[in-house]
């Protein structure tokens, strides 16, 4: 599958700090900034996940012991 290419417009700020992590890293910005992207979404579904099991946790009505969940 072809890569998708995504433009981004950025403030100065946000991109000096991408400039210099990618001279820090000697990488350049656009694999900084789709490593960026990568965690920043990685980061979204730890967040969706997580309600989704305090909800999980909150709506049950019966537990099942760890031994018995093993018989």
């Amino acid at each position: 599958m072809a890569a998708k290419r995504l433009l981004v417009s950025l403030d100065e700020k946000i991109f000096n700090e991408i400039v210099d992590i990618a001279k820090i890293n000697n990488e350049s910005l656009s694999k900084i900034a789709k490593d960026l992207i990568i965690t920043s979404l990685e980061l979204q579904e730890d967040k969706i996940l997580a309600k989704l099991a305090d909800e999980r946790i909150d709506n049950t009505k019966e537990w099942i012991s760890h031994m018995d969940s093993w018989k």
